[in-house]
């Protein structure tokens, strides 16, 4: 009597939990012909128990050793933040004869593991606070509004920025200078790009350097500006920026 084998596929993914709509597809590959399952391909989603699954069972009618190669499909122009697996795992069916009426199929797999493991692994990309680019977040922004008399065109005010958490992404300069507005009595700045790739909230105190403008009075508080980054899990982290001073 013929005999069968099942072969089994694994998905780990890491960086990030399994979420609805995940989903990766896999083939199997016969070897120098041998005898194929019915359907190459086998999906693994975030519903699959064990996020294991088993390729049609493949029927063998002689004895012999059977090769199959198993491999990932990657998408093309992904992404989602996840490095696919380009692994390319063989799967050896041993077939004997036990003498007992019915052939016998023993699965091993080049891995050295029970099943044909594939991992891949979440990394969102990086945000950027006050870049130019497409995507960029807003930046930290200083706005100075000075009354008692006009602007002239040598007024200037100069603002400090100073990280509270411990290395917190910081622009390339940490001090902006403020001008002359075109119109009215307030202008403002922003400071150079912020780039960030890890979760968390990050805390900065703004303040104003003392100048030598006579009869001009400097600001002594201090602003608090916190950098929110979280990761929507799309593949890129989001950045939010606020002040408590509103």
């Amino acid at each position: 009597e013929d005999g069968s084998a099942a072969i089994q596929v694994e998905k780990v993914l890491t960086g990030r939990e399994w979420k609805a709509g995940d989903s990766f597809t896999f083939t199997i590959t016969p070897v120098d012909g041998a005898p194929a399952p019915a359907s190459n391909t086998v999906t693994i989603s975030d519903e699959t128990v064990n996020h294991s699954a088993i390729f049609d069972a493949i029927t063998f009618d002689k004895v012999g050793t059977y090769q199959y190669t198993i491999q990932e499909v990657i998408p093309e122009n992904v992404s989602n933040g996840i490095t696919y697996d380009s692994n390319l795992i063989t799967a050896t069916v041993t077939v004997t004869d036990p003498g007992d009426g019915k052939l016998a199929a023993a699965v091993s797999y080049s891995n050295d593991k029970n099943a044909a493991i594939f991992t891949n692994n979440y990394q969102p990309e990086e945000v950027v606070v006050g870049g130019d680019g497409e995507d960029a977040v807003t930046g930290l922004e200083v706005q100075k509004t000075f009354v008692g008399r006009d602007w002239t065109d040598e007024d200037t005010f100069t603002f400090t920025l100073t990280a509270v958490t411990k290395d917190a992404p910081m622009p390339t300069s940490n001090t902006v200078t403020i001008g002359k507005p075109e119109t009215g009595n307030a202008n403002n700045a922003f400071f150079g790009e912020m780039t960030y790739s890890e979760v968390g909230e990050y805390v900065y105190t703004l303040t104003e350097n003392k100048g030598s403008l006579g009869g001009v009075s400097y600001a002594d508080d201090v602003v608090t500006v916190t950098v929110t980054v979280t990761d929507p899990g799309d593949g890129k982290l989001a950045a939010q920026v606020s002040y408590d001073n509103g």
